[in-house]
């Protein structure tokens, strides 16, 4: 598994982050039943700044017990060490604290459960959003240990299959029509209105990275600027758009937010005719409320 990442054009930040984590390679290989490890999240891809922790994905051929999270925390060295129980809807464990003065994210995987996941995602086109950003992460990751069943995970992890972009798009093409975001302006219901302006901006986000065959770098839509770069197919000026969306007044976010969403279901339509959502979504969106005060 090479990672992409060209050391030459790293910030600082990144520099500093992987030579923090590469400085303690010689700890892996002691470690009972792991697989393999490797950096991850904005470290691994480039994108560090001086608030970013340093992320660790760990892969066990079983299940870690308390004790093996322990005594890895202690080879390595980090401090105020905190340790969560098992979360079994992303499937991982987490230790979270200190390490060369950066947080440290310890996130603990199986490998039968990464696997599982890849198989969900690859072959049952499953849509849940962490399954899908686990592979992103597969895709990016830095090797630690492991570096040959790391690369065969990332090799899965480069495809994603046409019927797997239609099951995302059947999902999130889902607008909230727009009289009734005017109704929330009017009323000035600002909690639901916002709430769902940020709804739509995600669903338009998952829409656009699934025709772009992207899996979603991260589960709570950060980096926005640099996912641009990597959806060719997309509306113009889309980061810009949506940081328009909620800064600008509820009446200009409304329309921007409308326009998005017209050229998205363009682009759609345009490149999975097949899409029978698209047709659907596009006449939600444009649902006239029972009753309507325009804003003025």
């Amino acid at each position: 598994m090479t990672s992409s990442l060209n050391p030459e054009a790293l910030n600082p930040e990144t520099q500093w982050r992987l030579g923090l984590a590469h400085g303690r390679s010689q700890i892996w290989p002691g470690v009972t039943g792991l697989a393999a490890a490797m950096v991850g999240g904005s470290v691994a891809r480039g994108l560090a700044d001086a608030a970013s922790d340093l992320e660790i994905g760990v892969f066990w051929q079983q299940p870690p017990t308390d004790e093996d999270r322990t005594q890895l925390l202690q080879a390595l060295g980090v401090q105020k060490p905190r340790s969560f129980p098992y979360f079994p809807e992303e499937d991982l464990w987490l230790d979270q604290g200190q390490l060369g003065g950066v947080r440290l994210d310890l996130i603990h995987r199986t490998v039968e459960g990464v696997e599982a996941g890849i198989s969900a995602v690859l072959a049952a086109q499953t849509v849940d959003l962490h399954a899908l950003n686990a592979l992103s992460a597969l895709q990016s990751g830095v090797p630690l240990f492991g570096e040959h069943l790391l690369n065969t995970w990332r090799i899965q992890a480069q495809h994603y299959p046409r019927p797997l972009a239609l099951a995302v798009m059947d999902v999130h093409l889902e607008p909230t029509p727009t009289s009734w975001l005017q109704q929330h302006a009017v009323r000035r219901e600002y909690v639901p209105l916002y709430g769902q302006l940020i709804r739509d901006q995600k669903n338009i986000l998952m829409v656009l990275m699934a025709m772009n065959s992207v899996y979603p770098p991260h589960a709570e839509f950060k980096w926005l600027g640099a996912l641009e770069a990597l959806l060719p197919l997309r509306p113009r000026l889309l980061v810009q758009r949506l940081e328009e969306v909620l800064s600008a007044s509820p009446a200009q976010g409304i329309e921007t937010l409308h326009a998005l969403w017209e050229e998205t279901y363009a682009l759609a339509g345009q490149h999975f005719p097949e899409a029978e959502q698209v047709r659907k979504a596009q006449r939600w969106l444009n649902k006239a409320a029972e009753t309507f005060k325009p804003l003025e």
